[in-house]
């Protein structure tokens, strides 16, 4: 195989996501906990029992199900409060500094040095997956960074559109390009476009084999 291109995901990919999603639920459950006069701590512990697990609600209302105070708690109360308070703060707040995994900027140095480009391929809100970006301090890095929902909700991974996007930007053959994330569901999807899927285990023990 010959590499002329490698994308990567972002979240849980280049860095730890809990570390951007534990510092809002802090953050979040002692405004909860101001609020409501309830222990924060308890409705943490129970943000973090729900991170990463697939729910149809919003995280932030499982979470408060599951205290015992939930039930003294009007409905509307607390809808108006997640709507005016919880929401707008999670989507403009975020940690002073992310950390890189360690294998990280090595490997992009490696990739750049054998004249690899470089993309992004990540799902999210566009302003919050920016601030990740910035926060990281990746984005020299990349000759191409797609969201998804610049373009739309509708086309997040596992959706086609944004690894067809990758292909039609960069010119490359699909056996000719690498993507690398964690989701064996989303990321891997890649593989049904011809993309080499790589996951995020496995390319920092051996990419120089790799490319």
């Amino acid at each position: 195989m010959i590499t002329k291109t490698v994308f990567f995901d972002l979240d849980d990919t280049l860095y730890n996501h809990k570390e951007f999603e534990f510092f809002l639920y802090e953050k979040i459950s002692k405004m909860v906990g101001d609020f409501f006069k309830i222990s924060s701590n308890d409705y943490y512990i129970a943000l973090k029992k729900y991170f990463n697990k697939r729910h149809q609600v919003s995280i932030f209302d499982v979470a408060f199900a599951d205290l015992d105070c939930a039930v003294n708690i009007p409905r509307r109360v607390w809808d108006e409060f997640v709507t005016k308070e919880v929401m707008p703060f999670y989507r403009s707040s975020s940690p002073s500094q992310l950390t890189l995994f360690h294998w990280v900027e090595e490997c992009f140095v490696y990739l750049q040095e054998r004249n690899i480009t470089l993309g992004l391929i990540t799902d999210g809100r566009v302003e919050m997956q920016k601030k990740k970006i910035a926060l990281l301090g990746i984005a020299d890095f990349f000759s191409y960074i797609l969201i998804s929902d610049e373009f739309g909700r509708r086309y997040r991974k596992p959706n086609m559109f944004m690894f067809k996007k990758a292909i039609d930007l960069t010119g490359a053959k699909p056996q000719n390009m690498i993507y690398v994330g964690n989701d064996l569901v989303k990321d891997k999807a890649c593989e049904q476009l011809g993309i080499v899927f790589i996951d995020h285990i496995h390319f920092p023990k051996h990419y120089r084999e790799l490319i």
